[in-house]
């Protein structure tokens, strides 16, 4: 590779450092610095304490039976995006000047997978700390997790350029029916192995999906690196495994040189559209990218009620026109989670079953449902300009997200109810919904209007923005368990007075909740109001 690009390399993380600590400069942004390394420290932490403090034997055979599963399910999401298969992707400012500089492609290649390596490098040191626990030497999990991550970003690389050689020589490649192949096989894999399984545990499930043909050859080529992580010995295990991952990288590399297809004018589309994406996401408006089909889909006027119900229409337009391939398998695994946990815990658990279904809903889809003012901050301007009160707009941004989340979550509880029979808690449970998501997206708008965050870094590894991220999740997370325990408290005393009469104390947990609810909607209006759109955001 060309010296200069080592010094580039060089020179972006240098630059990454020196914008992290930039930031020191203000109490902002020293409160930030330190409420993100506290965190970090308390997951790195929290790992080498119960490594060093509790006793736990190796598991290296769960390691070699699960690791090959997660690291294909990883596979398949990180090519579920277009641009990842579409074309290799450069930041823009790298565009300008390495496109019109004297690299060649293979140079710029080199470059790119350079990068990459660095990259897994820290991704294998931070996932190493935690499965450690399991294996035998923290050096054969760093090494695992190091080599699958070069490979699961090797072969993206190959995909690409297997595409774009193909569609030079005029064979047409359609990438969503080649991801929709392999999850028709994995799906298959896996309805085969659960009806062939001796057990119920999640062992027991993936023994019976890998005993499978489809199973078998989906997971071959991970099986390498899975062995890595349960190598007990250095010889023959560790080096003998390691040979054979390092022989698959180095294959993979020689099918990248070997391909050496003229990329650079689809990279520059790619990297255009990766840049625009970046744009979205840094404005709230990420990942959401209508199609000519979803752009002609309408919904009927909704009542004005003062502008809430125009504001409303206007954010479920947002979200029927936006893809969804995310959310929906958000909820299909976390149906098929939550089906799974009633069926072996029984109606016994399952109040808290539901209790953590609709907790996973609500905190999960807040951040995947961003049609509100989290997603409108590019619009802010023009929200403050429209006569209509600021409680109205607030009402109306809220609408959206928090209609459709509790839709997911009633039907997920219908059908729990249809299979323990138990209508009465499924009913209860989706009875909290509504008010429980009206505190949780209200208070996230909340949050976001009184100290504003981007959704997204403005660049990769933003220490800073990590920070802020993590400052307003934990100001989320106490005002929301406040509210919380003063309801339940709330129901408490009402079932203690009252002669032990749980619904009284159930309608009275409900209508705190609700009250508080509709009392944080001024409260919403009044942030709205006093935001000041002429501010810089952070990040």
């Amino acid at each position: 590779m060309h010296p200069a690009l080592w010094k580039l390399l060089r020179l972006r993380y240098s630059a990454n450092l020196r914008r992290t600590l930039g930031g020191l400069k203000t109490w902002k942004g020293a409160l930030t610095f330190l409420c993100g390394l506290m965190v970090l420290c308390m997951i790195l932490g929290s790992n080498v304490v119960v490594l060093l403090t509790t006793p736990v034997r190796p598991r290296p055979e769960l390691l070699r039976l699960t690791a090959p599963v997660f690291l294909l399910a990883f596979t398949l999401l990180s090519l579920n995006s277009t641009s990842k298969l579409q074309a290799i992707h450069f930041w823009p400012a790298e565009v300008d000047f390495l496109f019109a500089g004297p690299f060649s492609r293979r140079e710029l290649l080199y470059y790119k997978m350079a990068g990459s390596f660095l990259g897994a490098f820290f991704l294998a040191l931070l996932f190493s700390t935690w499965l450690v626990r399991f294996a035998f030497s923290w050096w054969f999990v760093f090494a695992g997790l190091f080599l699958a991550a070069c490979f699961v970003q090797l072969m993206q690389v190959v995909m690409v350029l297997l595409i774009q050689t193909l569609s030079e020589r005029g064979v047409s490649v359609s990438r969503k029916a080649m991801l929709i192949g392999l999850g028709a096989v994995l799906a298959w894999a896996i309805l085969r192995g659960v009806a062939a399984r001796n057990g119920n545990d999640f062992e027991d499930y993936v023994r019976a999906a890998r005993d499978t043909w489809a199973g078998f050859l989906l997971l071959l080529p991970f099986d390498v690196f899975g062995r890595i992580l349960a190598a007990e010995s250095v010889y023959p295990d560790f080096l003998l495994w390691s040979a054979v991952a390092c022989g698959l990288n180095v294959l993979l590399f020689a099918v990248i040189i070997r391909l050496d297809a003229n990329y650079l004018e689809a990279s520059v589309a790619g990297s255009q559209m990766v840049a625009q994406r970046m744009q979205r996401m840094r404005s709230g408006n990420y990942r959401f990218d209508p199609s000519e089909g979803s752009v002609r889909r309408r919904l009927p006027l909704l009542p004005r009620c003062g502008g809430a119900g125009t504001i409303a229409r206007r954010q479920l337009i947002k979200a029927a026109r936006s893809s969804m391939w995310v959310p929906l398998i958000m909820v299909v695994t976390g149906g098929g989670v939550m089906l799974f946990l009633v069926r072996q815990m029984g109606q016994q658990n399952l109040v808290p079953v539901l209790v953590g279904a609709s907790v996973y809903c609500t905190f999960i889809f807040s951040s995947l449902f961003p049609f509100d003012f989290r997603g409108d901050l590019e619009q802010m301007d023009l929200l403050k300009q429209l006569p209509m009160r600021p409680t109205a707009v607030a009402v109306g941004q809220l609408a959206a997200p928090v209609l459709l989340v509790s839709l997911i979550q009633v039907f997920l509880f219908g059908i729990v109810a249809v299979m323990t029979m138990n209508f009465v808690v499924a009913g209860l449970a989706a009875l909290f919904v509504l008010p429980f998501n009206v505190l949780l997206y209200g208070i996230e708008n909340f949050t976001f209007l009184v100290y504003p965050v981007r959704m997204a870094a403005s660049t990769p590894g933003d220490f800073q923005h990590f920070g802020r991220q993590m400052m307003m999740m934990m100001a989320k997370m106490f005002i929301l368990g406040m509210i919380a325990t003063i309801a339940a408290l709330g129901g408490l005393v009402v079932y203690l007075l009252l002669g032990n009469s749980l619904p009284a104390a159930i309608g009275f947990g409900w209508c705190l909740l609700s009250g508080f609810a509709v009392a944080l909607l001024p409260v919403i209006a009044w942030a709205f109001q006093r935001f000041d759109v002429s501010r810089g955001l952070p990040g």
